[in-house]
């Protein structure tokens, strides 16, 4: 069974997770190179589900407990072949719904399941377990998509945004140098069945290896951290979402490899904290946890 490569941290389908920071910190020491599943809540199921890609390239729910009369969530995607996912109230209806990617640099695909539609018109076709689910928007990639999150990426648009990388063809590139690009999409209408670019497409001279979404700098919106695991040339870097990309962080390495990243609350206080762990000599700590200082120009400081 393969399961989800890039989760780093978990995320419910009706409300994001809270771990504790010794949780977070040993799921990044021991599992940083592991893929991880995606645990998640419906408002009906109140027990965390598990959503995870199988080995033959489906998306699934697996739902461990029944509470009450309530049905199982039993949920697979209608097609196989996918590669990454990431949850996120992208209807904006209490609940989260997935985003998957597959395909290849000719097949990328890109779409947007329901697993348990809580609200809204249902077709007895897409019904799993007496349970309605829907499929919200498909579209196709023009290159191989690796990387996708979801988060709060514009305040002023209800619901979550999506965000995904893929590997330029050579028909795609603006410059010579780029090889990668990450596209952001937000909702055209509330019901997450038209999206439309956030902002335009922000093309890389480096391909990411891992990428997490989540509020750093205490400002409405939530920020983009990339990891770059390339040995010979490794990089930590964090994005605010403007007009376009800006970059408030980069911490470029090529003998200390950075290998992942997570966000949580590790510090007492109402902002969240970057934890990052990265290859290290014994006498140089592997783990990272960075603070964003808001006074004066605003930066990160190094608080463990």
């Amino acid at each position: 069974m393969i399961i989800s490569s890039s989760k780093k941290l978990i995320s419910r389908l009706g409300h994001k997770a809270h771990r504790s920071m010794c949780l977070v910190l040993s799921l990044l020491l021991s599992l940083c190179l592991l893929p991880q599943p995606v645990a998640a809540q419906t408002p009906t199921h109140p027990d965390s589900e598990i959503i995870f890609i199988d080995g033959d390239g489906f998306v699934r729910v697996l739902d461990t407990t029944r509470v009450g009369n309530n049905p199982l969530v039993e949920w697979v995607s209608p097609t196989p072949g996918w590669r990454d996912f990431a949850v996120g109230d992208f209807n904006n209806d209490g609940d989260m719904e997935i985003a998957a990617i597959g395909g290849d640099a000719t097949s990328g695909k890109l779409a947007v399941y329901d697993p348990v539609v809580a609200s809204g018109p249902i077709d007895p076709s897409k019904v799993i377990n007496g349970i309605p689910w829907a499929t919200l928007y498909e579209t196709a990639l023009p290159g191989k998509p690796t990387l996708i999150a979801a988060g709060n990426l514009n305040p002023n648009v209800p619901g979550d945004e999506i965000v995904y990388g893929y590997e330029l063809n050579a028909n795609e590139k603006v410059h010579p140098t780029d090889v990668y690009r990450l596209v952001l999409l937000q909702t055209a209408k509330p019901d997450a069945r038209r999206w439309q670019p956030q902002i335009t497409p922000y093309d890389f001279t480096r391909e990411w290896t891992q990428m997490v979404v989540g509020e750093l700098d205490g400002r409405p919106g939530a920020e983009i951290i990339l990891v770059d695991s390339n040995k010979d040339a490794s990089d930590l870097s964090v994005y605010r979402v403007t007009q376009t990309l800006t970059r408030i962080y980069d911490y470029p390495s090529n003998d200390r490899t950075w290998y992942s990243a997570a966000i949580g609350q590790f510090k007492p206080g109402d902002v969240n904290d970057l934890a990052a762990v990265r290859e290290s000599p014994a006498d140089l700590a592997s783990l990272v946890v960075l603070h964003y200082d808001n006074s004066g120009e605003g930066s990160f400081k190094d608080v463990y």
